[in-house]
């Protein structure tokens, strides 16, 4: 027998193979739950234990595609089942490897996205972070005012609007250390002060801030002179009682940030 004959009968085997492994698959009947029952049984049939596994994960993906919930097939309406009728084992494996490649793509896309907003937020706030430091802080004390009965806290602040909005209200953050080795003081706390009036571009104001002798600064020392005060602007609102300067990168997004940074490391990798 020559080689060409040869070859010829090898292509042929190949061809009826390929009809009869692909054309005469038995394939998903989804018109009536009985058949539903007969026809996964008979396609499940040929199939290796590692191959029914695969077919039945990917009925379940192709059911949540449908539903939005992990359904078992046989309590599905026939609007969900539709979609798989007429389809063999390896049919319905491939569409629901085409889905999760899908929605792998979309998911990326997603975290990329979301990242790039968090950085363009981070990026505003450190900016506006810096045009804060712009409104300066030029002196700060601590005293205790007499009253009847007892001693109230207060915090003496001047400040200078070096910037090009007029102020209606400063949010301060305070921080009290000092006293001695054997009574160290460290007293911190955020405060905030609404103005009499605006302060206006280029001006110049002291304050003094009453606290609450209850609270933080009601733990300070009366005798503050072995004692230091640091106090920083965390905000400053316009004549519209909304925040002049965005500033604050909060603790959930900075979180948020490095865990979808981690998540795109891992589904780099995972597609490479």
């Amino acid at each position: 027998m020559s080689n060409n004959l040869m070859l010829g009968m090898v292509g042929i085997c190949l061809c009826i193979t390929s009809y009869f492994s692909i054309g005469f698959a038995p394939r998903i009947d989804t018109t009536s739950d009985y058949y539903l029952k007969e026809s996964i049984s008979h396609v499940k049939e040929p199939l290796n234990p590692e191959q029914a596994k695969e077919f039945e994960e990917a009925v379940s993906e192709l059911v949540f595609a449908q539903t939005g919930r992990y359904f078992d097939i046989f309590s599905t309406t026939k609007q969900v089942r539709q979609p798989l009728h007429g389809k063999t084992a390896y049919e319905i494996i491939e569409e629901a490897a085409s889905l999760r490649e899908q929605r792998f793509v979309e998911r990326r896309e997603e975290i990329i996205d979301t990242i790039s907003e968090l950085e363009r937020k981070k990026a505003s706030i450190q900016q506006a972070a810096h045009q804060l430091k712009t409104f300066k802080v030029t002196s700060c004390r601590l005293f205790f005012s007499d009253g009847k009965f007892t001693s109230n806290p207060t915090i003496e602040v001047s400040v200078k609007n070096n910037t090009e909005h007029a102020i209606s209200r400063i949010h301060f953050q305070g921080e009290l250390v000092g006293g001695s080795q054997y009574a160290p003081v460290h007293v911190k706390d955020a405060f905030k002060h609404t103005l009499p009036r605006t302060l206006q571009p280029g001006e110049e104001a002291t304050y003094q801030i009453p606290q609450s002798r209850f609270g933080e600064w009601g733990k300070a020392p009366k005798n503050t002179e072995s004692t230091q005060l640091t106090v920083t602007v965390a905000r400053i609102d316009g004549e519209d009682g909304k925040a002049v300067y965005d500033t604050e990168f909060s603790e959930y997004d900075a979180e948020r940030l490095a865990r979808l940074k981690k998540s795109l490391d891992l589904m780099n990798s995972q597609s490479s």
